[in-house]
């Protein structure tokens, strides 16, 4: 089953959208575990593959001036 959920958010054109799938889905596969109608939640350990790029993170080093 994780393998299916894996293969179906990579076949999505929009990563962010497939991941916020994937949280939906998280959500309510942990509520059937919770309930006990779900031995396991597939999709748990799912990562995101969205990465956003306008944050303005700066990945140098912590402590330094940031000049090269």
């Amino acid at each position: 089953m994780i393998a299916k959920i894996v293969d179906w958010r990579e076949h999505q054109k929009m990563p962010r959208a497939a991941d916020n799938r994937v949280t939906v889905l998280r959500a309510i596969l942990k509520y059937g575990a919770q309930r006990g109608d779900l031995k396991i939640d597939a999709a748990e350990k799912i990562t995101k593959i969205y990465i956003n790029r306008q944050k303005g993170e700066d990945h140098l080093d912590q402590g330094g001036s940031g000049d090269l």
